[in-house]
């Protein structure tokens, strides 16, 4: 058996595709799938993975979310979060991470993934991301730090 290099998963030709199922004037959440080789989704550790960006805001640098499109990603080491995902191709905008959040005003522009999606108390309105970490050890776990990504928006018949 061969170790892995640390930024890849389990996979090799791992695609990403966010799909876009919520848009507020707070956030934008969105269903994470993994995708092997020959296009097959692969089943995550912890079932599917919800995600957590800003709301769409003209790609507005650390306010906005990413815009649906194709992106690259590949590992970045972080002060705050340690070795994590960086998005990179996105058109006037750097600095883009995946990393554990929870909440919406956790994100200055970046993706949070977690295993759950709702509210987690008594006067919380806003739906939140729950065991993010879990979530984002998941998904390295799978599809490692260097992926293609893609961002779509639509109807994620099998969530909603």
């Amino acid at each position: 058996m061969t170790a892995q290099a640390p930024d890849q998963g389990q996979l090799s030709n791992v695609g990403v595709v966010i799909t876009r199922v919520a848009h507020f004037p707070w956030a934008t959440y969105g269903v994470l799938r993994v995708y092997g080789g020959r296009h097959d989704e692969v089943k995550l550790p912890n079932g599917r993975l919800w995600t957590l960006e800003p709301p769409s805001l003209g790609n507005e640098p650390f306010v906005s979310c990413i815009p649906e499109g194709v992106y690259q990603t590949e590992p970045f080491e972080s002060e705050v979060h340690g070795t994590v995902i960086s998005v990179i191709g996105v058109k006037g905008r750097i600095g883009i991470l995946f990393h554990p959040l929870n909440y919406p005003h956790q994100t200055r522009g970046c993706v949070g993934v977690g295993v759950s999606l709702g509210a987690f108390g008594p006067g919380d309105d806003v739906p939140h991301l729950g065991q993010s970490r879990l979530a984002m050890a998941s998904l390295i776990a799978v599809a490692g730090r260097r992926f293609t990504l893609q961002i779509n928006s639509g109807r994620a018949p099998d969530v909603i």
